[in-house]
């Protein structure tokens, strides 16, 4: 068998499973996952590799309507998430009731291979074949449909990608995981922990900044600045008493703790900036 390797992208609505299916096929919970839409807001690279394929798996915020630059700043993630893919993966589920056109006639233009999975098969109470139908217009060379729940489908999703893929050397190093540096995991973690803390607009107004990230043998020492809009957003991520900032930080350090495999010494500050229509902010902090 000859070693096939490429890059695919998870693209799709928000809040159809796009983060989940990327933590289960790597089998790491590198992307945030909430039952909120919009979670995400950057593409996130991790790499699976195996004796025979290396995927090379980018995970994309979903597209939204714009009221901020940030909104801006996410969709043009999506686009440009796609230039260089050797696989594209539309990402739906069965509550959805209109696909994005925009995004699947920019992959099918781009003669990138198109790939759609429908999620959620655990709820479907009818027959399966009629969501197929959704999609019969449109030029891909494969569709399933899945539970993001299943690790058979799970297993289904990856062999598919294999077959789709080219034949190439691997691109990065056996043991490359993902792009993501230390600090970008530990930010990402603690605004997750704030996304199932928190209700409406204080987890989609909160951006989290690692400003000093410190591993020595026995424990790991991290500074973070949590920045919110606004002087009444601040008083709740604080809490009575300091009771918000308290749970967000032991939250957070439990997290942090799995998954570096270390004991964690967090430090968490709240700072108000109105950084979502910010473009300096954005340009230095994300884009």
């Amino acid at each position: 068998m000859k070693f096939k390797s490429g890059f695919v992208s998870i693209v799709g609505n928000p809040n159809v499973g796009k983060s989940t299916l990327f933590n289960k096929l790597l089998d790491e919970n590198l992307s945030i996952v909430t039952s909120k839409p919009q979670t995400s807001r950057n593409k996130l690279l991790g790499v699976i590799n195996s004796q025979d394929y290396q995927i090379i798996l980018i995970d994309t915020p979903g597209y939204v309507v714009p009221s901020y630059k940030l909104h801006n700043y996410m969709n043009s993630k999506i686009f440009s998430s796609l230039d260089g893919c050797d696989l594209i993966i539309y990402l739906t589920d069965i509550h959805e009731k209109k696909l994005n056109e925009n995004l699947i006639n920019t992959v099918i233009n781009k003669k990138i291979p198109l790939y759609c999975v429908l999620n959620k098969s655990d709820l479907i109470k009818n027959n399966q074949n009629n969501f197929e139908k959704v999609f019969n217009s449109y030029n891909k060379k494969k569709f399933d449909i899945i539970s993001c729940k299943s690790k058979k489908d799970i297993l289904k999703v990856k062999k598919s990608i294999v077959e789709l893929l080219p034949t190439h050397e691997p691109y990065y190093p056996k043991d490359y995981f993902t792009s993501s540096s230390e600090r970008n995991i530990v930010e990402e973690m603690i605004r997750e922990t704030i996304f199932l803390q928190y209700k409406e607009e204080i987890p989609y107004a909160s951006f989290i900044q690692v400003y000093s990230f410190d591993e020595s043998k026995d424990i790991i020492k991290i500074f973070a600045y949590i920045f919110i809009e606004n002087e009444s957003q601040k008083k709740i991520i604080i809490g009575k008493k300091g009771s918000g900032i308290k749970e967000i930080g032991i939250n957070s350090r439990l997290k942090l703790e799995e998954f570096f495999k270390k004991k964690i010494f967090l430090d968490l500050s709240v700072k108000i900036k109105k950084w979502r229509s910010d473009k300096y902010f954005l340009k230095k902090n994300i884009i």
